[in-house]
């Protein structure tokens, strides 16, 4: 490895050290993942290792902090895999969602082919 790499990396790790201390996770992830990248083209897998550990770190952070964040409100503007559009009350199925007027627009389809056989 040299001198510009490890000047690189060593950048890199106190740009970590202060995305921590001021509480911003997703620049600390953009940082781990680039020292992760400088470490593996320089062949240091020791700290490759390192920078992976806290792009593990910040990732699980960030995760936590959505989590916690998230809302069933957030989750009640969804939208009718069939029409498109969102709506507020949607029949849910394991990989789709379906709303009352695709409902009664199948149904309407499968009365009128039934009348006509």
């Amino acid at each position: 490895m040299n001198a510009s790499d490890e000047s690189n990396l060593a950048v890199l790790s106190e740009e970590w050290d202060r995305a921590l201390v001021m509480k911003d996770h997703d620049f600390a992830l953009k940082v781990a993942i680039q020292g992760y990248s400088s470490a593996k083209n320089a062949g240091d897998r020791i700290r490759a290792l390192m920078f992976l550990g806290f792009v593990r770190h910040a990732a699980n952070t960030l995760y936590a902090e959505l989590s916690q964040h998230a809302t069933r409100s957030d989750a009640s503007e969804e939208i009718c895999s069939f029409c498109r559009l969102k709506k507020s009350k949607l029949v849910k199925g394991v990989d789709v969602a379906i709303c009352a007027d695709c409902i009664e627009q199948a149904h309407s389809a499968a009365q009128s082919k039934t009348d006509h056989e």
